[in-house]
């Protein structure tokens, strides 16, 4: 899992407010060579978990007030 410093979090976030096009992705990334790819019960878990971890940030995203410019 990848940890972002305070700093590093503003930065993205000024770009989201600053830059028309920005757009700021949560998820994972699996390695083609992960071992997990070959144990579909194991990755269906992991989606899973994933899942249930960034519902709240994409539902918390769908609820947020379009800013007027």
């Amino acid at each position: 899992m990848e940890i972002f410093q305070k700093n590093e979090l503003e930065a993205m976030f000024t770009r989201l407010k600053d830059v028309k096009k920005a757009e700021l992705l949560c998820g994972i990334h699996i390695d083609r060579n992960d071992p997990i790819l070959k144990d579909g019960q194991a990755l269906i878990q992991k989606i899973e978990e994933t899942y249930k971890t960034i519902l709240p940030l994409y539902t918390l995203a769908q609820n947020a007030p379009i800013p007027a410019n």
